[in-house]
């Protein structure tokens, strides 16, 4: 008489015949290959949960950083106004045409007067060089101008780097107290940017 077995056959579509308790060693297999499975993909859930909020933390230090600037550069800037704020009518600001460039040319030979203008285009302010020398200009004349005009004096255009406004305007630059640092007496870095806007 055979023994009487107790696990019980079960014969697959494979061919290949299980018993119960094989099935039961196999079942426990999975689960616990499943319960691996989770627990990987959870701890690699864990560091892109914390690098999303690292990205989030330093976008916020950022955009604090920024305000801090600007509001450092309103403080440096007021200790530098005078009592009488120049008035950017006084200047005919923003020139539209060369024969505005002459007369205000023939303003800025007073040195009061481009003490003025500098102190107002100061004011202007600018993240960055590029950024300072662009709104300074933009501030001092309109697109239609600057057409007119180049750096050297091409192409029998008015050569900005004659003009006293050029001297005004790097000076203005200066004053910029997040840009003054990348610049030094006889720096030609606001050259080229004037350049590269076109003058």
């Amino acid at each position: 008489m055979k023994p009487i077995s107790t696990a019980a056959s079960v014969k697959h579509d494979t061919g290949v015949t299980f018993t119960t308790l094989d099935e039961r060693r196999l079942e426990k297999f999975g689960c616990e290959q499943t319960a691996t499975v989770n627990l990987r993909s959870s701890r690699e859930a864990v560091p892109t949960a914390i690098a999303k909020e690292i990205l989030i933390q330093l976008d916020s230090i950022r955009e604090q950083q920024l305000l801090i600037l600007v509001q450092l550069q309103k403080i440096s800037s007021s200790q530098t106004i005078p009592d009488v704020t120049p008035d950017p009518a006084h200047f005919g600001l923003p020139l539209s045409t060369v024969e505005e460039l002459k007369r205000l040319e023939e303003k800025l030979k007073n040195p009061e007067e481009e003490k003025n203008l500098t102190v107002l285009l100061g004011m202007v302010g600018g993240m960055t060089l590029k950024d300072t020398v662009g709104r300074v200009l933009k501030r001092a004349m309109n697109t239609s101008l600057a057409r007119l005009i180049n750096w050297s004096g091409a192409n029998q255009k008015p050569a900005f780097k004659r003009l006293i406004l050029k001297s005004v305007v790097v000076d203005a630059v200066r004053r910029n107290v997040l840009t003054k640092r990348f610049l030094r007496k006889g720096d030609r870095a606001p050259h080229h940017q004037m350049a590269a806007a076109g003058l």
